[in-house]
């Protein structure tokens, strides 16, 4: 259970933002150092769930290259996502029931100044608006994204706020929050 949120900026920046807490479906809960952000090459990457899906995609992602020069939501429907479905059957994070697969995870991937939601299904999902969330903390984390997108606020600061809303009307997002740029390279 977490939240995480991700905005592109107007210069097609990346920022994405993450509570820190763990928590399991009996309610304990633990702080943990380790963070559900990270950037690998030119990904930026935010999950909820298993830390260990985020770890799979931290350490053992090869991100495949786009070699045959596909739009970017092909290259992620096709070459990425099956690289990632990969590594999650080989490592044991994923499971096949009435023979669908999924994972009991889901994140939010940024990478060409663009948001791509990755379902639990392994869907991929291509926000409409120039930001997105994910987690038990969405639904507040939407809330304050949409009312926020007209304002006069940072990247930063709106996401901040964001993780207030899912912190303070949610009991599995907790504080210290991290929040990660990936800066547009032309």
């Amino acid at each position: 259970m977490t939240c995480i949120i991700s905005i592109v900026d107007k210069n097609k920046n990346i920022w994405m933002g993450a509570d820190s807490l763990a928590s399991c479906s009996s309610g304990d809960i633990e702080d943990r150092k380790d963070k559900k952000l990270f950037i690998k090459d030119d990904f930026i990457f935010g999950f909820c769930g298993s830390y260990r899906v985020g770890q799979l995609l931290q350490y053992r992602l090869d991100i495949p290259e786009n070699k045959e020069n596909k739009t970017i939501e092909e290259y992620m429907n096709t070459d990425f996502i099956d690289e990632v479905r990969m590594i999650f059957t080989k490592y044991g994070c994923s499971k096949k029931e009435d023979n669908v697969e999924e994972v009991d995870s889901a994140f939010i991937v940024g990478h060409n100044g663009k948001l791509f939601k990755v379902e639990e299904d392994f869907q991929v999902g291509i926000p409409l608006e120039d930001y997105t969330a994910t987690g038990s903390g969405e639904s507040q984390a939407f809330g304050v994204l949409y009312v926020t997108k007209d304002m006069n606020l940072t990247p930063k600061k709106r996401i901040i706020k964001g993780l207030e809303a899912a912190e303070k009307y949610n009991a599995y997002v907790r504080r210290p929050f991290s929040i990660l740029t990936l800066k547009w390279e032309d």
